[in-house]
């Protein structure tokens, strides 16, 4: 689906709750290829990711567990029950305006790397970019979670470090991902107006941000 989750064949639910399907890429050890197997080890390391997301959905229940495993946003519903005013419209900004967050942080990190998607770029072939996209989505659906909480701790650690280790074994360019969420907190802020929106939102992206930061740290 994407290398946040294995780049596995899944069915995903999308904002509005309908289930919508994902490529299929196959990938034999460190190197990512359109139509080979995938190794033991990566499928291994894929089930891993599944078992353990990078939100921490032992500590929060309810709502943001139902969310976390469908892969989905929260539906009004649940967004009436939880959190203050200001933190489930900044959510629902999220939610609502996803697909113009991605596309346009998408465009802004093609301008940075013009030749990222190209032969021989870090995001090439093209189902490597479209993994990177769908990563953004889910990076915001995720922040959209910890902006209904009252804490900014709402990622878990060991879900971090495999996808970490997702990244190191896929090649993922952490520079690129790292500017395109940054982009992804700058265009979500665009979205909503009040201060106190803006900082809820830039929090939540800031959690994201902090741990690509790390990885890209440990990397050197």
């Amino acid at each position: 689906m994407a290398f946040v989750l294995g780049l596995s064949s899944q069915n995903v639910r999308n904002q509005t709750g309908s289930l919508r399907k994902c490529s299929r890429v196959r990938i034999r050890g460190s190197a990512v290829e359109s139509g080979s197997e995938i190794s033991e080890e990566l499928k291994q390391l894929f089930q891993r990711q599944k078992e353990r997301p990078i939100f921490d959905h032992d500590r929060f229940g309810g709502a943001w567990l139902a969310a976390e495993n469908e892969l989905r946003f929260f539906s009004d519903e649940e967004l009436a029950k939880i959190g203050n005013p200001a933190q489930r419209s900044s959510a629902t900004a999220l939610r609502d305006g996803v697909e113009t967050i991605v596309t346009e942080s998408r465009e802004q990190l093609l301008k940075e790397f013009p030749t990222i998607t190209e032969e021989g770029g870090a995001l090439y072939p093209p189902f490597r970019s479209e993994a990177c996209w769908r990563d953004f989505w889910h990076f915001t659906r995720v922040a959209s979670y910890g902006c209904t909480l009252d804490e900014s701790a709402f990622l878990n650690t060991n879900g971090l470090g495999i996808l970490e280790e997702v990244y190191t074994e896929l090649s993922v360019p952490l520079d690129a991902m790292l500017f395109g969420t940054r982009q992804l907190k700058m265009e979500s802020q665009s979205l909503v107006d009040s201060e106190e929106e803006k900082a809820i939102v830039g929090r939540s992206f800031d959690t994201v941000i902090n741990s690509l930061s790390d990885f890209i740290k440990s990397s050197q």
